[in-house]
């Protein structure tokens, strides 16, 4: 259902990326703040048809890989959750004939590898409700930042994380109990993202 429109003629946005990826990769980064995008995306389709040669499905590969990785954590996600393959099975079902996934799997855009960071960084952070380790920790910044630096709208879902973590440690506090993802950790953690996403702001304030 996705490689039937891989092959299609690039729309507009495409085009934009077609050209990012079409000079030199010193070229990359500049070409892509032009088009008001985190650059790093655009690597992945610069790599593929510097390897593969660049056509339209060359251009896409990154977003098509990107989206059958989603099922298989979304699986995984959902099984670890709820113990239930079929509970799992339906999830990675709904995710492999949805609308939209099935858009951003053919699209030269970075859209599926944001909606597949995005889906393992959540799954880190349902762990860190239950137990903050230090790994879930670092991981959870690294792909916060890595959201981040895929799509700037991206760090609109970390937010919303951050606000949830410390609407709940507070209600811990006051209920007397102990939180799993404390007050303290959730600041150090928040510092740590956004000393991650510092060095792109001035070109998002643009």
């Amino acid at each position: 259902v996705r490689l039937w429109q891989i092959g299609e003629s690039l729309w507009l946005d495409e085009l934009h990326s077609a050209w990012v990826v079409s000079a030199s990769v010193t070229d990359v980064a500049e070409r892509a703040w032009i088009g008001n995008q985190s650059p790093l995306y655009f690597y992945l389709p610069w790599a593929t048809t510097s390897v593969l040669g660049t056509s339209e499905w060359t251009l896409r590969l990154p977003s098509l890989v990107a989206s059958l990785l989603l099922l298989v954590v979304a699986y995984c996600f959902v099984y670890r959750v709820t113990t239930s393959r079929i509970a799992a099975s339906t999830t990675a079902l709904l995710a492999a004939i949805d609308t939209n996934f099935l858009f951003y799997a053919t699209e030269v855009r970075p859209y599926a590898c944001v909606q597949l960071v995005a889906a393992v960084q959540l799954f880190v952070f349902w762990q860190l409700q239950a137990d903050a380790t230090w790994k879930r920790r670092v991981a959870f910044v690294a792909l916060s930042g890595l959201l981040f630096y895929l799509h700037y709208t991206a760090i609109l879902l970390v937010a919303g994380q951050v606000v949830f973590a410390l609407l709940q440690a507070t209600i811990s506090r006051r209920a007397g109990k102990a939180a799993g993802y404390g007050f303290g950790k959730v600041v150090f953690d928040s510092t740590g993202v956004i000393a991650l996403t510092t060095p792109l702001v001035m070109h998002l304030a643009d």
